[in-house]
């Protein structure tokens, strides 16, 4: 019964979270918008991983990874994107290129964060993080 009640504990808080995520990718969308750069794909998957937003700035196709953090006793957002989850994107992102025949387009890694609250004013735009 206890691994039940953990069980349920685990997803409901994993839902929590992903609600948090989704208000935090859908400001930094708009707040991309508002700055010139047009959102072409969101959340794309594949098995290597994810890329929360997808957009282009000109010719310049633009990867974004969007990192929320409640508090910091895990460290801040940006901290959380890990030579690990680079690799993830990194390896996502040459699949979407390929998928999409971008093979020719120029590329830059984009990072949005939020620390705290989900608003502009914890907002963090970081370019060419890789």
């Amino acid at each position: 019964m206890l691994k039940l009640l953990s069980s349920f504990k685990e997803k409901k808080l994993s839902k929590k979270h992903s609600t948090s995520g989704k208000v935090a990718e859908h400001l930094a969308a708009e707040f991309l918008e508002r700055n010139g750069l047009t959102v072409i794909d969101r959340n794309f998957h594949s098995r290597y991983g994810e890329i929360d937003i997808i957009c282009k700035e000109g010719e310049v196709v633009v990867f974004v990874e969007v990192k929320f953090r409640k508090n910091h006793t895990r460290g801040k957002a940006v901290e959380s994107i890990t030579p690990s989850k680079l690799s993830k994107i990194l390896l996502t992102a040459q699949y979407w290129i390929k998928r999409h025949k971008h093979e020719h387009s120029p590329v830059r890694f984009d990072a949005v964060t939020f620390d705290k609250i989900i608003d502009e004013t914890s907002l963090n735009w970081l370019k060419a993080i890789i």
